[in-house]
């Protein structure tokens, strides 16, 4: 008797297989854009497993025949205390042929770290994923870069306020985070959020935003890092050491009203000193 596949992946590793298209073979285009379709039953034989039975390819573009029919998860934090990025173990995957850790295999997956958990981020994924959330912690909880590892992420990094005294952080460290843009929130006492960076690069090409308790929305260079801001830079705490900041965007910027160590103007646009 003939079982279902239980694995996304090889029910999309055979039905591929079913219409002609070789698993992990790539596909372009270069006129309209080409349509795979399954039949409704060969979807219905493999239950639920496959998400979309139907998937454009844009024209001009290419992807892998397996990732078409795959998606994007949601990916939490699951440690004891500590644990790397590229380790299964340290994430629960929610979603539909999920890969070991963010990134891995498909761009846009979601990431959120739990209260008292701190991933090190030992390697550098090769696709970005959708978001980085520090959750509210009541310890230490955030993410650490581990050398020159590098992280894009496309939209946020955001790290809400502790609700007890501890510290949620964001570590680049001597690597390079790319993101969309950045909401440091602070919390009252000594409830702090931080993103820090040594000899890294940080770039971000929207708003790095503070709220909260200003003293306790952190941004801190330890080294002589580089901060590249393609939105405002405005409020929170701020620490120069030796570092450069850099707004370098074609609109209009607002420039912090910080002690820089060496402070940058490029881009086309229009810089004004925060009030």
């Amino acid at each position: 008797m003939f079982k279902r596949p239980r694995s996304p992946r090889f029910a999309v590793a055979i039905t591929l297989a079913l219409i002609g298209v070789a698993a992990g073979s790539l596909i372009t285009t270069s006129a309209a854009g080409v349509r795979l379709g399954f039949v409704e039953t060969v979807k219905e034989f493999f239950g639920a497993a496959l998400p979309n039975h139907s998937q454009t390819v844009p024209a001009g573009d290419a992807h892998t025949a397996e990732s078409m029919f795959l998606a994007a998860c949601a990916f939490t934090s699951n440690v004891t205390t500590s644990g790397n990025w590229s380790a299964a173990g340290s994430w629960t995957a929610v979603g539909t042929g999920c890969s070991s850790y963010p990134g891995q295999t498909f761009a846009g997956d979601t990431v959120a770290i739990v209260n008292g958990d701190t991933i090190t981020l030992d390697i550098s994924p090769a696709n970005s994923v959708s978001s980085l959330t520090i959750d509210a912690p009541t310890s230490t909880t955030g993410v650490t870069f581990s050398g020159t590892n590098s992280l894009t992420v496309t939209g946020a990094v955001t790290l809400n306020a502790p609700t007890s005294d501890s510290t949620g952080s964001v570590a680049v460290g001597a690597g390079t985070l790319t993101a969309g843009s950045f909401s440091i929130i602070g919390g009252s006492g000594t409830r702090i959020s931080q993103v820090s960076i040594s000899t890294g690069i940080i770039n971000s090409t929207g708003n790095i935003a503070f709220s909260g308790a200003a003293s306790n929305a952190r941004f801190t260079f330890t080294g002589s890092g580089t901060v590249n801001v393609g939105g405002n830079f405005t409020g929170g705490t701020f620490a120069a050491s030796t570092g450069t900041v850099n707004y370098n965007a074609a609109g209009a910027q607002t420039v912090g009203g910080y002690t820089y160590n060496n402070l940058e103007l490029s881009g086309s646009g229009t810089k004004s000193a925060s009030s």
